[in-house]
């Protein structure tokens, strides 16, 4: 779901960058984080995420309808695979390509249909944020090209990676919290609960610690605080830092201090 509204709000920003057309916006239904649309058109167009690289376009007035339900069927190979609402109102189309989408809100923007853009080489400033924003926007972009273009244009890139200074402030954290965190674990991922995959040559369990409630966000460098992860969960928290998994975590915590 976060994904797919990070590659919704880069679309947006990147139509609303071309000159003429209609003026859109990307919203959220009230209470309802799955439902975002575009507006600013004839109708409100939805876009929906379906499960893992699948999604739902809707077309939510007659107007539009009338507007881009024939380049919808032409887009998808295929007449609505239903209707959100009685009378055949509301048509609804499933597609597993997100290029679909594209040209489904280029077309909803009165917009000329353009590739995404390129990899942007602008320098990076402001520090290590700010490339990690760089970073994540351009993956997003690269995410959005279709296969052969993609390739195309990674056949072409340079093959020397460009080289940035970054200034940026860190935190230092405990090493005697980190320490204890992996030794309280012993050789045990605190959160899929499987042994360490490897040992260091010292012969100790390889596992990496953790803030539970990230420092970044406030938390605290305490061994209330932090555990010892197996390298897949650690970048999996980093990745999608999902509630389950923090809840998870702090039970364990709470096992360890009874």
């Amino acid at each position: 779901m976060a994904e797919l509204k990070k590659r919704l709000e880069i679309l947006e920003r990147e139509i609303r960058s071309i000159p003429g057309g209609g003026d859109i916006w990307l919203d959220q239904q009230p209470g309802s984080a799955k439902h975002m649309y575009f507006d600013g058109g004839a109708g409100k167009m939805y876009v929906k995420p379906r499960g893992i690289n699948e999604y739902e376009i809707a077309l939510s007035t007659n107007p539009l309808v009338d507007e881009m339900g024939s380049f919808m069927i032409e887009q998808c190979g295929k007449q609505p695979d239903k209707y959100n609402h009685p009378g055949r109102r509301e048509p609804c189309w499933w597609v597993t390509d997100f290029e679909i989408v594209r040209r489904a809100v280029y077309r909803y923007a009165h917009k000329s249909y353009q590739l995404p853009d390129e990899v942007s080489l602008a320098p990076v400033q402001n520090g290590e944020k700010a490339l990690m924003a760089w970073v994540e926007e351009n993956e997003q972009r690269a995410a959005a090209l279709p296969l052969d273009l993609l390739q195309k244009r990674a056949e072409q890139a340079p093959a020397i990676a460009r080289k940035v200074d970054v200034l940026s402030a860190t935190y230092i954290r405990n090493p005697e919290v980190a320490n204890y965190a992996k030794r309280r674990a012993n050789g045990i991922c605190d959160l899929c609960g499987t042994a360490a995959p490897f040992s260091k040559p010292t012969g100790e369990p390889y596992l990496e610690s953790h803030h539970v409630k990230w420092i970044s966000n406030g938390g605290e460098d305490s061994i209330n605080n932090v555990v010892a992860l197996c390298p897949n969960c650690h970048r999996k928290m980093h990745v999608l830092n999902r509630d389950e998994d923090i809840e998870k975590l702090e039970q364990q915590i709470l096992q360890y201090g009874r």
